[in-house]
């Protein structure tokens, strides 16, 4: 289904969030989550109708490119503000409708015997020094799994395709490495070793060709391994505020069951 835009709905809110509006309408749902930061970010308090907004938009954008973990946090925030809360049909798509209901009723589930603020909080944000906090904890545990092995930050952040493309080919890279360095050493033992110059020749000959790919596997994990890295510290921006999201609303919501339930679904 076609959606409709929510500049209507956010009445008199600032800019940013009519331009977020704007992409939100425009289906570009990747840039409707890197300016939601900025909207985060911007110190504004929302009204609770905008706040649900950005938070429908956010989690309708996530959905749709199939980060449903993400797409639940949002939700969640939804629901911390009114706990019935329905979804337009009218500019909702149905499949995510149905998504948003079964959060829902979890939702219930676990609050059936917690009593509920009738007046939430008009600006329901976490706080700047929180979310730094959590920024930068998440930066850095990415950071250092990435630099123990190529991959394994992307895997942490929740984008399992490239972590585990990245993953695979630099523990297979990372263990041919090993077994050409100690074989290029055992070779060369050999041929510097040989008196026969009949086999001087035939020995020098093997001892090159581990040679050689010994130093091709060393440059194609060290690149491995660069990229990686650029990419976590460059291009991975949408993954951490993702991250960010989720780990602030399972601390907002609390006891530890509520952590049970809406933390298996979250890649660690």
């Amino acid at each position: 289904l076609m959606f409709f835009s929510f500049i209507a709905l956010l009445g008199q809110s600032n800019n940013l969030i009519k331009e977020l509006s704007k992409k939100y309408e425009s289906f570009e749902y990747e840039k409707v989550i890197s300016l939601s930061k900025k909207v985060f970010n911007s110190g504004e308090k929302l009204e609770r109708s905008d706040s649900r907004s950005v938070f429908t938009m956010l989690a309708v954008s996530y959905f749709s490119i199939s980060q449903k973990d993400s797409a639940r946090s949002e939700f969640v925030k939804i629901l911390q503000m009114d706990k019935n809360h329905k979804l337009n049909p009218q500019i909702i798509s149905p499949k995510i409708i149905s998504y948003f209901e079964q959060i829902k009723n979890d939702f219930k589930i676990i609050f059936k015997n917690v009593p509920i603020k009738k007046e939430p909080p008009k600006n329901i944000l976490v706080s700047e020094p929180e979310q730094i906090t959590n920024e930068k904890s998440i930066v850095q545990t990415s950071l250092s799994r990435s630099l123990l092995l190529p991959g394994m930050g992307h895997l942490y952040l929740g984008n399992k395709t490239k972590g585990w493309l990245l993953t695979t080919a630099s523990t297979l890279t990372l263990g041919s490495m090993i077994y050409f360095i100690i074989e290029t050493n055992n070779k060369e033992a050999l041929y510097l070793s040989e008196t026969n110059l009949e086999l001087v020749k035939q020995k020098y000959s093997t001892y090159d060709t581990s040679y050689k790919i010994r130093n091709s596997l060393i440059i194609s994990y060290a690149v491995m391994w660069l990229y990686s890295q650029i990419d976590l510290l460059f291009f991975s921006e949408d993954l951490i505020s993702a991250k960010i999201h989720t780990t602030v609303t399972t601390n907002i919501l609390g006891t530890t069951e509520q952590k049970y339930i809406f933390s298996l679904r979250i890649q660690l």
